[in-house]
């Protein structure tokens, strides 16, 4: 290699064939080939959420001839848009091919008549404070409960179903995905902090903590044991103390978040659902053009689906089967930014969260049967 620095090579005035690769802790990373890739870790930051907050290690390739620490990032307001845009680039542009094709739904076959239709039951304004900003990221219902995870206050939101006694859980950690234990417990998973809290939400209390080691992203509980998506690609089955007991592989490196329904796991990226066998086995892909952030998913009592897609303000359902879809909820209903999404099967309830409230939707299913 002929290059002036070691770590940035410009290829157009440099020889690169060879470059010694530096990280940003200047420790030796080994010798790397001419596009003179460089590992970096990034920052957590609230409005990307999962995509862009956990301490994960990516490549960027050659761009303005400068790499970058996003730890610490450069002054120039330029340079700071550059790595944003590059470092989304990145992530739209992962593929898997091999994984993925086998299992495509095609969607030209796919019905838009599934008989399932919502009535609003109830808005709450979940935010007792007009000053005190909140970023809710998921939501469950357990009896006349709910709960909700507050990212940006390191907390978890309670209040009853009619939005009274609305009250909190502070948390030393950074609470994104939730699921429902039993009607006093929940499990948290606190993405960034490779932590998982188990809590009482009766005493308020966290009655234990699990230390994972990965990212842990989406959460579900079934049949005595959680479900964790851990590095966005592999499930870990573990009981409540965290022993693993399996690990089950996911049909992508992108799955945020996971439902556990019946005998059968269903799971999401930023646009797809995927429905595969407790095993990992890919039963059914669906994917639609308007999908671009699907955040969190749910399912009711037939097996439906049900996702939030962030950037479109709407709420989507597919058939348990992935052959029929309808979207039934959209902004005018109230969605702003939706993140959570939770189906309550004994009350057929279908409760949505948007940044600071939310609203809960009864679930009907219509007489006419699919066509």
């Amino acid at each position: 290699m002929n290059s002036k620095n070691l770590c940035y090579c410009n290829p157009s005035t440099e020889d690169c064939s060879c470059s010694l690769g530096i990280n940003p802790y200047n420790q030796t990373v080994g010798l790397e080939d001419i596009k003179c890739y460089d590992d970096i870790k990034m920052s957590r930051s609230l409005y990307t959420e999962d995509i862009l907050n956990v301490s994960r290690t990516i490549k960027i390739i050659e761009f303005d001839n400068f790499k970058y620490n996003i730890n610490h990032l450069p002054t120039n307001e330029y340079r700071i848009e550059a790595v944003k845009s590059v470092f989304l680039l990145s992530l739209a542009y992962e593929t898997e091919p091999n994984k993925e094709e086998a299992f495509v739904q095609d969607q030209s076959s796919v019905k838009t008549n599934l008989p399932v239709s919502v009535i609003l039951r109830q808005q709450l304004n979940i935010k007792k404070s007009k000053n005190k900003s909140l970023a809710i990221t998921s939501c469950i219902k357990t009896g006349n409960t709910l709960v909700f995870t507050d990212f940006y206050n390191y907390r978890l939101i309670i209040c009853n179903s009619d939005g009274t006694d609305i009250h909190h859980i502070s948390l030393s950690y950074t609470p994104y995905y939730m699921t429902v234990v039993n009607s006093n417990t929940v499990a948290v998973s606190c993405t960034p902090d490779k932590t998982i809290l188990i809590i009482n939400i009766s005493t308020g209390s966290v009655t234990s903590t699990i230390n994972i080691r990965g990212d842990c992203y989406g959460i579900s509980y079934n049949d005595n044991n959680l479900y964790v998506v851990i590095g966005r690609s592999i499930i870990h089955v573990m009981d409540l103390t965290g022993k693993v007991i399996r690990t089950i592989p996911l049909p992508s490196h992108r799955i945020f978040d996971i439902t556990v329904d019946r005998n059968r796991l269903v799971c999401i990226d930023e646009t797809s659902i995927y429905n595969c066998s407790f095993y990992g086995t890919p039963i059914w892909k669906f994917k639609k053009d308007t999908f671009k952030d699907l955040r969190r998913v749910t399912t009711d009592n037939e097996g439906n689906v049900y996702v939030a897609n962030y950037n479109t303000n709407t709420v989507v359902v597919v058939s348990d089967d992935g052959q029929h879809h309808k979207e039934i909820l959209t902004k005018s209903d109230g969605l702003n930014k939706s993140w959570g999404i939770y189906f309550d099967k004994k009350d057929k309830i279908l409760l949505v969260s948007n940044d600071f409230d939310a609203s809960m939707f009864d679930v009907r299913k219509n007489e006419n049967k699919h066509e």
